[in-house]
C-alpha cells in the first residue's frame, strides 16, 4: 500500500472523484468521523542543538 494509511478527507475525495465516484467532501468527512478514521498529520519540524546546552561562539 503506497498511501501508508495517510489519506485525509481532502486526499480521499480527490482519489474517489478520480475514479468517477460522485462524492462530496462533507459526506466523506461524516463517514470518516462515524468510523473514527483520521488522516495522519505531519509533525512540526523542531531543530535540535548538537549538545546538552547550546554553546555560543565568542564575539
Amino acid at each position: 500500500m503506497t498511501s501508508k494509511r495517510s489519506y485525509g478527507r481532502r486526499r480521499l475525495v480527490r482519489a474517489l472523484r478520480a475514479r468517477n465516484h460522485p462524492v462530496g467532501h462533507k459526506r466523506v468527512a461524516r463517514l470518516m468521523a462515524e468510523e473514527r478514521i483520521q488522516g495522519k498529520t505531519k509533525g512540526r519540524f523542531r531543530p535540535k542543538s548538537s549538545g546538552g546546552s547550546s554553546q555560543l561562539a565568542p564575539n
